[in-house]
């Protein structure tokens, strides 16, 4: 075990944001968005895919009415941009066509825009709590494409919890893939990983796993 002095000021801030992450889902009143986004790799401000799923932990909203929250309790939705459907990434994994957890939809990137920040805003921003994996390259392009996260909105990096989670002290952050095989979340497969809303879902089980006690 290294000790804590020797502790980098990225890993202090992962144990710090996973015992907050903590404090937040056992006060059940919190709303949980999990957000992925892929984009053209050769042309970044390009968004290709939006993935979204909540977890509502707010009195009277969880259903399954259980607590650790069931899978079954994630909402993912996916949404594919329509003017770029024909750009596909080679060297990410592209899997656009392969959400399995309801369906796709078909939409311009300025409406899909306006879905992100609607959803966002149904809820009163103290409610809402905001997490992806490796989060900051998402919000910025989400920012750039004029999504509004409130500066005030509690955000969670997932890679980072788990790294604190799993007292990894000073080690690198994992990969999505890496994570979900090895806590062993439910309905993951690897060929169901490169889909916006299929990582969307993962990284929130990644979060309730961690985080829902």
């Amino acid at each position: 075990m290294v000790d804590k002095r020797h502790w980098t000021k990225t890993y202090r801030r992962d144990v710090e944001n996973l015992r907050l992450a903590q404090d937040l889902t056992s006060l059940r009143n919190k709303v949980f968005i999990a957000v992925d986004i892929k984009w053209d790799e050769e042309e970044p401000s390009t968004i290709l895919e939006i993935g979204l799923a909540v977890l509502d932990l707010r009195p009277g909203r969880l259903k399954p009415k259980r607590f650790p929250p069931s899978t079954w309790a994630i909402r993912p939705r996916h949404i594919i941009i329509r003017e770029n459907v024909d750009i596909h990434n080679t060297h990410a994994r592209s899997n656009k066509y392969g959400f399995k957890f309801g369906k796709s939809y078909f939409t311009k990137l300025e409406k899909a825009i306006e879905i992100v920040q609607g959803t966002l805003d149904q809820y009163n921003a103290e409610d809402v709590v905001v997490i992806g994996h490796y989060f900051s390259l998402d919000r910025t392009r989400l920012e750039d494409a004029g999504v509004d996260i409130d500066e005030d909105t509690v955000t969670f990096d997932t890679a980072g919890l788990e790294r604190a989670w799993s007292r990894r002290v000073n080690a690198h952050r994992r990969s999505l893939r890496s994570i979900c095989e090895s806590m062993e979340i439910p309905y993951y497969r690897e060929d169901k990983l490169g889909n916006a809303g299929n990582d969307a879902f993962f990284a929130m089980a990644i979060f309730s796993e961690m985080c829902c006690e």
